[in-house]
């Protein structure tokens, strides 16, 4: 599977969650924000890593890496997900692929179910899984 979006791509918060969007707005306007790349979603929920992960990760150095979350739905002007969703840290490249897996998880967790519900007023729904990986 193909489709890490490098730092410079991820402008638009619907494809890539709101934190990379803005991290990457950060970059365009100046500011030094850690170097990134976003895993999809789609990628994240494969068993298979993701094509071109280990050039990605080449990119950013020799690590060691955290691994954060950045889903479309994490952080809005109604409600933030803050602390919520995994991160890991101290995450050396080989590991990156496992890592990104259980920060994807996380967001399917009773936590953030709970947090939706009780934010919608209702059935809670669960986010689209942007994994972007920066040291």
């Amino acid at each position: 599977m193909s489709g890490i979006i490098a730092q410079e791509a991820a402008q638009d918060a619907q494809q890539v969650g709101g934190k990379a969007a803005s991290l990457a707005q950060l970059a365009k306007l100046g500011f030094n924000p850690p170097t990134f790349f976003v895993i999809p979603a789609s990628a994240c929920a494969g068993s298979e890593p993701i094509t071109g992960l280990t050039a990605a990760l080449r990119s950013l150095g020799t690590g060691p890496f955290a691994v954060r979350s950045s889903a479309k739905s994490e952080d809005g002007a109604e409600h933030s997900h803050a602390g919520q969703f995994d991160t890991v840290l101290n995450v050396a490249a080989a590991d990156v692929w496992q890592a990104a897996q259980q920060v994807y998880q996380s967001g399917f967790g009773d936590t953030v179910a709970t947090y939706r519900q009780l934010k919608s007023g209702g059935g809670g729904r669960r986010a689209r899984r942007h994994c972007p990986t920066h040291d």
